[in-house]
């Protein structure tokens, strides 16, 4: 195998426009919370999403504690949400004071919408489903199961932004949405997030709560929260949004070539959602190490990622056992993604798959 120079696992779209936006914050010396490329990014987000109200705000983690605090959620609350996923979906949980709720997650490494409903109980407030690597379980039956019970949809989009469910934008399919503008994302600002709500008195509560419970002069209707998003991180977001058809192209194209080409004993998770392909998951074959494989990616210069670790088996979090962990304890050791970002050229693309599919070969 002819090495060549490391290839990371994402490197960020540089947009044509960002280092001119960019100045143009400093030059007018409008850099923090207030300036127009706030005010335009959330309009352009608020338009591709097709939801009535987009909220930026400075990273994504904070984004699901927001929305959690503005429902109301709080101590002595359940929210159900996944093991398999990261665990800032977990931390929001608790970070309001409630409790997270756990279940298992099914061959596709989505939530296991069949162990949702046991790990219901009166204590439950809100479903947050983490929608991992592109994909999403069906939100047909959340939504429905979510109705019947009187309970929150909320999604946890941050890995899924220009995905689509039946036609419909992930993010819009709840009472409301998460996604992560930080550097490995569809679309980047550094770091930063968002939030998004049909609902008008939800996005006023969210408004008010990001920026300090602020109401005018220095009046405060009770505590809030400095979630806000600079402009100069907007201005980085308006200038991504410039890009984003072509930028989701290139990751379809990426995704494509990957499952075209590498070994067939290496396994596919498939979306089964009109995907934006974030970061393509395989699966290492029973019979392969993962450590060995890892080793010798990262001898040939390809970074690969692991799948997220079922927070369960963490240390430090306090949640409530809904289900049975079986699947995710068996599948995440296996899954990994290789570099995934949207500068990767043909050679690059060859040199991964060549090198993975030789490797692969020789790793037990």
């Amino acid at each position: 195998m002819e090495n060549q120079d490391f290839i990371p696992i994402y490197e960020p779209f540089v947009a044509k426009n960002q280092k001119k936006y960019v100045l143009d914050c400093l030059n007018s010396n409008w850099i923090s919370s207030r300036g127009k490329y706030v005010d335009q990014f959330e309009e352009v987000l608020q338009k591709y999403l097709g939801v009535r109200h987009v909220l930026t705000v400075s990273n994504g983690s904070v984004s699901l504690m927001l929305i959690l605090k503005a429902l109301g959620i709080g101590p002595g609350d359940e929210v159900i949400t996944q093991s398999l996923t990261y665990a800032a979906t977990v931390s929001s949980i608790e970070n309001v004071g409630a409790i997270p709720v756990l279940v298992d997650s099914d061959g596709r490494f989505q939530m296991n919408l069949s162990k949702v409903k046991k790990a219901l109980s009166k204590k439950t407030k809100a479903v947050m489903v983490a929608q991992l690597y592109g994909d999403s379980p069906s939100l047909v039956w959340l939504k429905d199961f979510c109705t019947v019970n009187k309970i929150h949809l909320i999604e946890d989009s941050a890995e899924c932004f220009g995905s689509k469910f039946l036609g419909k934008s992930i993010g819009s399919h709840g009472i409301a949405s998460s996604f992560s503008f930080f550097g490995n994302k569809i679309v980047t600002t550094g770091e930063g997030g968002c939030v998004c709500t049909d609902d008008d008195d939800l996005a006023y509560r969210m408004r008010l709560l990001k920026s300090q419970s602020h109401i005018g002069g220095f009046k405060h209707d009770g505590p809030g929260y400095n979630f806000r998003m600079t402009n100069i991180q907007a201005a980085i977001g308006v200038a991504q949004m410039e890009h984003v058809s072509e930028i989701i192209e290139k990751k379809k194209k990426l995704a494509k070539f990957y499952r075209e080409h590498l070994d067939r004993n290496i396994g596919r998770i498939v979306p089964q959602i009109d995907s934006s392909e974030w970061m393509p998951l395989f699966t290492l074959p029973r019979t392969k190490d993962y450590l060995k494989f890892h080793i010798r990616t990262k001898e040939e210069g390809i970074d690969i990622r692991p799948c997220f670790s079922p927070v369960h088996q963490m240390n430090g979090f306090n949640f409530r056992q809904g289900t049975s962990f079986e699947v995710c304890e068996k599948i995440h050791s296996k899954g990994f993604n290789l570099p995934s970002g949207p500068n990767l050229t043909k050679k690059d693309l060859k040199y991964i798959v060549d090198t993975v599919n030789e490797i692969i070969k020789e790793v037990d």
